[in-house]
């Protein structure tokens, strides 16, 4: 009798470094610390991929992006959002979990990318 393939033993999901990767720098990018607990961060990393197979490295990056510009606590825990990061996949949340508003004419990109430029700006202010 032959024994089911142990889950275990497949090779690594090819996405799960580079979205490691962004997770990290973008934590300590908006924290200025080290990611917290990244063995907890990279398991559950690891389950989202197995459940949003057909997510694209591109998509996830844009959806953690989108988490880091959204009216969220930059500092909480990876590991606590990753299974919700399709929640981001359409773009930033206001502090209710709302779509954040967009200045007339401009693209999600656009937003993603000034809410960047004016944290950092906040972030040259206080310091």
């Amino acid at each position: 009798m032959t024994r089911p393939p142990n889950p275990e033993s497949r090779a690594p999901d090819p996405r799960h470094a580079p979205a490691m990767a962004v997770i990290s720098r973008e934590y300590e990018r908006w924290n200025s610390l080290a990611l917290p607990s990244p063995g907890r961060v990279a398991a559950a990393l690891k389950q989202f991929l197995v459940e949003n197979q057909r997510w694209s490295i591109d998509q996830i990056t844009r959806s953690i992006m989108n988490r880091f510009a959204s009216d969220m606590n930059p500092a909480d825990e990876p590991w606590v959002w990753l299974p919700y990061l399709a929640r981001y996949a359409r773009g930033p949340l206001d502090k209710f979990s709302r779509p954040k508003a967009r200045a007339e004419g401009e693209s999600q990109r656009e937003l993603v990318e000034r809410k960047l430029a004016e944290d950092r700006e906040r972030r040259k202010l206080s310091h």
